[in-house]
């Protein structure tokens, strides 16, 4: 399990880059939504990953990351995940709080696959603004990375 998740994970990295490529080469024409739906999936996934690590998260859920630094937090979060990867046992349950401060226990292996599909979940979306605003968005299928 921890190589497949390793594997997602480093997908993820991948297909976000593609879409950030796309996004700062038409950076004139990128809908605000896009630039704030990819900040919000780097502040997402390092919440969880401070969440497993019991440690204040570096940014709010729906804090801003400027365009220009989400390539380098993009591969900080990777490095942390991996990080994790190798320290816990995917089984490990980790006992942590909302943002609305509600208790809740969930396995590494979960949060690891919701971070992977939230992230999915939102270059979704993305995608469909950057098509409405007339630039086409990068191939980010799994399959695609992996031919």
């Amino acid at each position: 399990m921890k190589e497949s998740l390793r594997l997602q994970l480093n997908y993820d990295i991948n297909a976000n880059l593609k879409l950030l490529k796309t996004m700062v080469e038409n950076k004139v024409n990128v809908p605000l939504d896009c630039v704030h739906l990819m900040g919000h999936n780097i502040a997402a996934h390092e919440t969880w990953n401070s969440r497993i690590e019991m440690r204040s998260p570096k940014l709010g859920v729906w804090e801003g990351t400027p365009l220009d630094e989400m390539e380098s937090s993009f591969y900080l979060n990777l490095e942390n995940s991996i990080f994790i990867l190798d320290k816990y046992p995917v089984e490990h349950v980790v006992n942590y709080t909302n943002t609305k401060g509600e208790p809740f226990s969930n396995s590494m292996a979960d949060i690891f696959t919701h971070v992977l599909m939230h992230s999915m979940y939102h270059r979704g979306q993305i995608a469909r603004s950057l098509r409405e605003a007339n630039i086409a968005p990068p191939d980010t299928n799994y399959i695609s990375y992996r031919r």
